[in-house]
């Protein structure tokens, strides 16, 4: 998998939530480093808990910052982070059961494709939003 680095063209202009998007970017690069230097499952595993707190975390504060503001699209995107708190979870699950040593770097992949296209799509649709509604 290739470095995810952020950038400012994945500002949403709301401080805490960019930094939590830098936290997801950093981790599902430290979960890569991981993998490619063949880390043991249980570093894995702590990793991709971290991994975990980070996504609820994230999107328990980014719903809570939409409804707040009345942001239109709030029910949608909250679908979204179902959608994909499900599959991650399923991704984890599937991960701790499997007598694989190792994590799939499709799923790093996939999982880091998601992340940049959600930020720079559905996240991006937001941030003017919130930021008129006075959230920085």
């Amino acid at each position: 998998m290739t470095e995810m680095i952020w950038n400012e063209t994945m500002s949403v202009g709301v401080g805490g939530l960019d930094e939590d998007h830098k936290e997801l970017v950093a981790l599902l690069n430290e979960m890569d480093e991981a993998v490619a230097c063949g880390q043991s499952r249980d570093a894995i595993n702590a990793i991709i808990d971290r991994l975990m707190e980070a996504v609820k975390t994230h999107f328990a504060r980014e719903e809570d910052l939409m409804a707040k503001a009345g942001f239109p699209g709030a029910a949608e995107h909250t679908r979204e982070h179902d959608e994909t708190l499900k599959a991650i979870l399923q991704w984890q699950a599937h991960f701790r059961s499997s007598s694989s040593p190792m994590m799939s770097p499709e799923i790093l992949s996939r999982f880091q494709s998601w992340l940049d296209n959600h930020i720079q799509g559905a996240d991006l649709v937001y941030g003017p939003y919130l930021n008129a509604k006075g959230i920085r």
